[in-house]
Order: C-alpha cells, then structure tokens, then sequence
C-alpha cells in the first residue's frame, strides 16, 4: 500500500476550508495595513497643509507690516519694527519643513513595506495555488484508489493514531508544474524602457479628474525660473493682484479647488457659489483660482527631451508653489 494514497475524505474536507480562511484572513489583513497608512499619511499630509496656512498668514502679517513702514517713511516718520514678524515667518517656515520631511518618512516606509508586502502576497498567492492543487490532485487519488480497491483506512490524518502513521503519500511525486514556486519561475521578468512619453516621466500624474491635455508636473522637473527668484520680481505682473493674494491662491488651490475637482461634477459651479456664500471675490476667490490654473492663462509647459519641462507660461505661480513648498504644479502640456 506504500505506493498508493491513504487518505479520508475527511482530511480533504477538513483541509480546503481551512486554506480558504487563511487567504480571507489575508486579505483582511492587507486591508486593515492599507488603512493605517492611508490614516498616517493623511494626518502627515494635514499637518503640512496646516504648517503651509501659519506660513501664509505669518508671511501676509510681515508683508503688511513692511508695507506700512514704507509708508510711514514717505511721509517722514519712523516705521514699526518688523522684526517679531520675521522670526514668526523664520519660525513658520522651520516647522514647515519639519513637517515636509516627516511626511517624506511617512511616505518612504510606506513605499518600502509596500514593496515588501507586494512581494509576501505574490509568493504566498502562489503556494496557496500549489496548495489547492496539490490538494485537489491528492483527493482525486485517493477517490480513485477507493474505488479500485476495497481498502478501508483504519486512520485519518485526523485522529493521528495507528500503526501506518497516517499521512498523504503519493504513487509518484508532483506532476510537472505542481511544485511549490513553479508560478514564480515560470514569471518572466518585463524589460525596461526609457519613457515613451512624458507622461510616463517620474513624478509626472494625469489624475483622472483633471482636465484633458493637463497634467500635475512635480516643480523639480521645471528647472527654468524665467528669472523669478523673489516676489521683488512681481512687479512685471501682468495681472497686478497683490502677492499676498497670490499666495492665498496658491494655497486655495490644494486645500479646496482641487478638492472640488475631485469631487464634483462641475466644480466651477460648486465654487462659485461657494465663493458667493463666503463673500469672495476677485483673486482671493475660488472660481478665480480655478481659472487662474484650469483657464486661458493656465501654466503652461513643454516637455524637453533631457526629462525636464520648459515654461511657456506661468513663472509666478511656478515661483509661488515652490515658496510654499508644493511638489508639483497642475500645467497644460503644449506638444510631445
């Protein structure tokens, strides 16, 4: 009998179930990590926007301030002294970037426990495919021996009593194919390319709620300032809206234009009446920030072929989101 199965059906009914509730308890499992790291990093994300909002306001304090002691200058006196406005915008921008580069940690662990993981759930999907396989293959031999013969086990792998000392035995090993890890030499390994497209290029997002021929276009890709290097050089503005409210829309456009975007169908008519619930209008509203960045005068840039992308339009808020510490800028891409 060493050459034939021995096993109950019982076993087979025992086992199966017991494989599908560890893939349940895996997925389960997978779930509730990705649910943690999605709560991490939204309370990171939070707390940058938070840090992003005291600079605005520490820098829009200092700017009023120094704003009036030019004024007070013209008319001969002796200004105010902006000194405590500077250390709060110094303090600001301190905690700003303490809050970027813990949201930077935040985000390299998660990537590498997601590789990780990735790679756990692709192995253990394989040997649980080799396990209901090999565990299929053993049921059908044991029912064909059953039938064939009239032997009767006198012991399960249950009970684990008798003198044969139980167990699965087979009259040859795994057929080609069958054994534990064949899914994963079996895998080809896909070649890589340089991008095709600039889509395709590091950093680059094409959200789906975005408008077509736009794209989010991380600012360290940009490497032309057009010569923008202070808000000294806001003067050439075409649009002459004060920096301070330029600021406000720069921060507007993460903490609710987009957010709008992402959620609504039309989001300028959502704005819009936002804008007239809060009493906003002009540049420090938020259908004009839509249109500033989603209209005619959009930022605007040109894919080059070293990876990088040149500007057609736009230096100032270039500038802008690179002073709050932004990664990207929302851009209509013209040609590649």
């Amino acid at each position: 009998m060493a050459d034939r199965a021995k096993v109950e059906q019982s076993v087979f009914d025992y086992l199966k179930p017991r494989i599908k509730q560890y893939e349940t308890e895996h997925a389960e499992l997978t779930r509730d990590v990705a649910r943690s790291i999605a709560k991490v990093s939204a309370e990171a994300d939070d707390r940058v926007a938070d840090r992003r909002r005291a600079l605005t306001r520490a820098m829009e304090q200092l700017g009023s301030c120094e704003q009036q002691a030019a004024e007070a200058a013209e008319r001969g006196e002796s200004g105010g002294d902006c000194g405590g406005y500077r250390r709060q915008v110094q303090q600001c921008e301190a905690e700003l970037q303490r809050a970027l580069r813990g949201r930077a940690m935040i985000a390299e662990a998660a990537a590498q426990f997601r590789h990780a993981q990735s790679r756990y759930t692709t192995k253990m999907s394989e040997i649980l495919l080799d396990g209901r396989k090999l565990l299929r293959t053993a049921a059908e031999r044991s029912e064909g021996y059953q039938k064939a013969s009239t032997y009767v086990p006198t012991t399960t792998l249950l009970s684990g009593t008798g003198s044969s000392g139980g167990g699965i035995l087979f009259d040859s090993g795994p057929s080609a194919g069958m054994g534990f890890g064949s899914a994963a030499t079996s895998a080809g390994v896909a070649a890589t390319s340089a991008p095709a497209s600039w889509r395709d290029r590091p950093g680059v997002e094409v959200p789906s709620w975005i408008p077509a021929g736009y794209a989010l276009i991380p600012l360290s890709a940009i490497a032309d300032d057009g010569g923008i290097t202070s808000t000294a050089a806001f003067a050439d503005n075409p649009n002459k809206h004060p920096v301070a409210d330029l600021r406000w829309a720069v921060n507007a456009l993460d903490d609710v234009v987009i957010p709008a975007m992402e959620r609504k169908d039309d989001p300028l008519d959502y704005l819009e009446r936002r804008d007239a619930a809060e009493g906003r209008s002009g540049a420090r509203s938020y259908a004009q920030t839509y249109r500033g960045f989603f209209g005619d005068d959009a930022v605007a840039l040109s894919p080059l072929p070293d990876g990088t992308f040149d500007v057609t339009n736009g230096y100032h808020r270039i500038f802008l989101r690179r002073e709050a510490h932004f990664d990207y800028v929302p851009a209509r891409i013209i040609g590649g």
